[in-house]
């Protein structure tokens, strides 16, 4: 899924590969978020401090342990992640799809 809440395209490349996973590294301030917001927001942002990744898998290291979470919900804290791709496909429901930012292949 390319997006998060409300259709923010936080991960616009998320549908090239089933066999792998996006994984976005961003080294941004809030002052480039707030210039960039429309950009960030629809996933068309292109800068030198922002990386794509699609992935099998990959392992986060922390100087210091910081705070994870499992579906939003409170997980304790972390100095390293070992995250993967599961090997089979998962179903999920897709209650909201925001409009797609090709209009030739909006159907309205």
């Amino acid at each position: 899924i390319p997006y998060w809440g409300y259709g923010a395209r936080i991960f616009p490349f998320a549908n090239e590969r089933p066999d792998r996973f996006s994984m976005r590294v961003v080294d941004i301030g809030s002052v480039d978020v707030a210039i960039h917001i429309r950009a960030l927001w629809r996933g068309t942002y292109r800068g030198s401090r922002i990386h794509d990744f699609l992935v099998e898998r990959a392992s986060i290291h922390y100087e210091d342990p910081v705070p994870f979470q499992i579906g939003g919900d409170a997980a304790g804290e972390r100095s390293t992640l070992n995250v993967s791709l599961y090997p089979k496909a998962v179903r999920v429901a897709d209650f909201y799809a925001p409009p797609s930012l090709d209009p030739a292949l909006d159907p309205s």
